[in-house]
């Protein structure tokens, strides 16, 4: 074979080979990738469905200090436990809980007069009045 053949055959070898190997990683990550959930997982609003009456209209607190980001776990939950009514109040009958640090979950539900009914997942709780 002419050496002036060669380099084309070699440049196309090399192409073939690296689209190959950036298939594999790309299927590799697709096969591997963890979902995004938004809001409180179906497993978590299946709970709450079966805990809270129909019609009940509930709560939301939050012990983040950016509000921003609390406004979007809260329209987030709002917009997965639809068609329950959710407030930006804590004084509700049942409300869902967003909290940053886990470690701070008794002394924020203390100032509020709330206790723990269930873990939603994803970061959220459905806790319940003391009252």
């Amino acid at each position: 074979m002419k050496s002036s053949l060669l380099i084309p055959f070699a440049m196309i070898a090399f192409a073939l080979a690296s689209a190959a190997m950036s298939l594999r990683d790309e299927l590799s990550r697709y096969a591997q990738r963890v979902p995004y959930i938004l809001g409180v997982p179906e497993a978590g609003s299946e709970h709450l469905r079966s805990t809270v009456p129909t019609g009940e209209r509930l709560g939301f607190f939050s012990d983040r200090s950016d509000s921003e980001v609390a406004g979007r776990r809260m329209y987030a939950a709002i917009y997965s436990l639809a068609p329950f009514t959710v407030d930006n109040t804590p004084n509700r009958r049942f409300v869902i809980g967003d909290f940053q640090d886990e470690s701070e979950i008794p002394l924020s539900l203390s100032r509020e007069g709330l206790h723990l009914v269930a873990d939603l997942g994803n970061g959220f709780w459905l806790l319940a009045s003391a009252q």
